[in-house]
């Protein structure tokens, strides 16, 4: 899902400028459009088999994953939530980042309906 992420954001990157390029748009504008097309992604390990990933994208909006590492070494998702896929409440986000202990800086910013 992250290599989905990333490539969307490379081609967004690619057409911005190569648009850009088309319309004589000046750098400045550019950079402006590429602010809105950030993604964030955090990871906090809760134990030595669980980690959670969790951010905002411009296509997906907020997402959380809780992740548990299997004996055989594999990962199982635990938890997969988000703004887009699951029509996931900024209240849900809210809770899932107080319930795992994160920043509270992340926090307010989705309290505020702001990427972070």
């Amino acid at each position: 899902m992250v290599g989905v992420r990333c490539w969307n954001l490379m081609i967004m990157i690619k057409l911005i400028i190569w648009l850009g390029y088309l319309k004589e748009i000046p750098t400045a504008d550019i950079s402006i459009m590429l602010e809105r097309f950030k993604m964030s992604r955090y990871s906090k390990v809760i134990n030595k088999d669980e980690v959670v990933a969790f951010g905002h994208d411009h296509l997906e909006g907020y997402f959380f994953q809780h992740f548990k590492r299997r004996e055989d070494g594999e990962d199982d998702l635990i938890v997969d939530e988000s703004s887009l896929f699951t029509m996931m409440s900024n209240e849900k986000m809210v809770r899932l980042l107080v319930k795992y202990d994160c920043s509270q800086d992340i926090i307010k910013k989705v309290e505020l309906d702001l990427p972070f």
